[in-house]
C-alpha cells in the first residue's frame, strides 16, 4: 500500500501510536488535528514532519494527546543514486537509519541529562517511505541560547561521546554510520552533483564555487581536500566514539522533567554514527559561528572546546586537548564540505546555473564557506602541511 498524505490521517493510522504514547491506556478517538511543521528541505531522505494533536476519551474524560509524524523516504525517490538509498546500514546517509535507532533501545542509554524524544511507533509503506512516530518534546529551542547555554550542551556532548569512548564501549549497534568521513571524502563511488567531477573533487572553477573561493586567493579548502588521504589516514587514528552526528544547535531543546531538573533532548538522529572524539563539538561549533560577531568565533570555540572537554573528563575519558580540536576541525572538513556542496549542486539543479541564480547561491552560502575556509587552515596547520 502506498504512503497516504499525512494531511489526511485516519482513526486507523492514530490507533498503534497513540497506544505506544499512552502506555496503552487509550480510549477512543474524539478528534484530532494535523499541521505541517516543515516541508522536506534539505536532506533528501526528509518528506516533511508534522504535528498531531487532539483527544481520546478516558473513563467519559477528554484527554489531550500530542505527537510529532517524521515521514522519511529513500533518496532514489528523487531520482537520487548512491546517497544512502540501498540496504548499507553504515552508508553515512542510510534512509533506514533513523527508525532502526528508534527501534533499537540504544537511545535509553544515554547520559543522565540527555535524551531523545520516546518513539512511539514506525510504519513502513511500500513506496520506500516510512513513518516515525515520536512525542512531542516541549522545550526552548536554541534560537535564544547565550554562550553559556551552549557551552552546557557541549558538555552534555562530551558525556556523550565520553561514554562511549573506546573499543569496550563502542555500541554494536550495525545500523550506525561508519568511517562516514572516507565515505564522503574518498568515496568508492563519485559523489553526485553539478559541483563534483567524476574523481569526487570539486569543480573549482564552476562559477559558484570560484565565487565562494576565489581563484586568486589561498584557497585551504582545496588544499585539504587534494590532501584527502592523509586526513582520513589521521581520522582514523583518532579515538572512536558514538557521536550523534547532526549537531547543529538547532536539533536540541531545553526541557524541565517532572523532578524539575533540566534536560536537554537531541532531535533527528538520522546522521548518528560510529565517529571520533571531537566531531559532535566540531559540529555543534560550526552551527555557532553565524549567532556571534566575528571578533567573538575565537572566544567562542575555546569555550565550548573547554565545555566538552570537561564533559568527557566527568565521564572518566582522558584525552588531549590538540586530539580533540583536530578531530572536530577534520569531521567539520570531511563532514560538512562534501554535504554542502552536495546540497548546492541540488538547489543548482533546481534553479538554474543562470549568473543571477548563481550570485543569489553564493550570497547565501558565503559565510559557510569562509567557516569551512578557518577550519581547514587548522587542519592544515595541526597537521603540519
Amino acid at each position: 500500500m502506498n504512503a497516504p498524505d499525512p494531511l489526511s490521517l485516519t482513526r486507523d493510522h492514530l490507533h498503534d501510536p497513540l497506544r505506544a504514547c499512552l502506555d496503552g491506556a487509550a480510549g477512543p478517538i474524539v478528534d484530532w488535528t494535523v499541521e505541517q511543521m516543515k516541508g522536506g528541505v534539505g536532506n533528501p531522505v526528509s518528506l516533511g514532519l508534522y504535528r498531531v494533536q487532539g483527544h481520546v476519551d478516558a473513563a467519559g474524560s477528554p484527554t489531550p494527546f500530542d505527537l510529532v509524524l517524521k515521514v522519511i523516504q529513500s533518496p532514489a525517490n528523487r531520482g537520487l543514486e548512491n546517497v544512502g538509498v540501498g540496504d548499507d546500514p553504515h552508508h553515512w546517509n542510510s534512509w533506514r537509519r533513523e527508525p532502526r535507532l528508534d527501534q533499537s533501545g540504544l537511545l535509553d542509554r544515554l547520559p543522565p541529562g540527555l535524551a531523545a524524544p520516546a518513539c512511539c511507533g514506525v510504519r513502513e509503506w511500500d513506496d520506500r517511505v516510512t513513518w516515525i512516530w515520536l512525542e512531542a518534546v516541549t522545550g526552548a529551542g536554541a534560537d535564544g541560547w547565550t554562550l553559556a547555554d551552549l557551552s552546557g550542551l557541549a558538555r552534555r556532548l562530551g558525556h556523550l561521546n565520553g561514554r562511549f569512548a573506546g573499543p569496550e564501549n563502542l555500541p554494536a549497534a550495525p545500523f550506525l554510520g561508519r568511517r562516514v568521513h572516507a565515505q564522503l571524502l574518498r568515496p568508492a563511488r563519485p559523489l553526485q552533483g553539478l559541483l563534483f567531477d567524476e574523481r569526487s573533487q570539486p569543480r573549482w572553477e564552476h562559477p559558484l564555487l570560484a565565487a565562494l573561493f576565489p581563484p586568486d586567493r589561498p584557497n585551504p579548502c582545496r588544499q585539504f581536500w587534494t590532501a584527502g588521504d592523509r586526513f582520513v589516514e589521521l581520522i582514523d587514528r583518532l579515538p572512536a566514539t558514538w557521536c550523534h552526528g547532526d549537531c547543529t544547535p538547532n536539533n536540541f531543546l531545553r526541557r524541565t522533567r517532572p523532578d524539575g531538573s533540566a534536560e536537554l533532548v537531541a532531535l533527528d538522529w538520522a546522521l548518528s554514527n560510529i565517529g571520533v572524539l571531537g566531531q559532535d563539538l566540531g559540529q555543534l561549533t560550526y552551527g555557532c559561528f553565524d549567532r556571534f560577531p566575528a571578533a567573538e568565533i575565537d572566544a567562542v570555540s575555546a569555550a565550548l572546546l573547554e565545555s566538552y572537554l570537561a564533559g568527557l573528563a566527568e565521564m572518566g575519558c582522558a584525552t588531549a586537548a590538540r586530539e580533540v580540536r583536530l578531530g572536530a576541525a577534520l569531521t567539520v572538513l570531511c563532514l560538512f564540505a562534501p554535504f554542502l556542496f552536495f546540497m548546492m549542486g541540488l538547489e543548482l539543479a533546481e534553479s538554474g546555473e543562470e549568473p543571477a541564480a548563481v550570485a543569489r547561491l553564493a550570497a547565501a552560502h558565503r559565510s559557510n564557506a569562509a567557516r569551512l575556509q578557518e577550519e581547514a587552515a587548522v587542519a592544515l596547520r595541526m597537521a603540519g602541511l
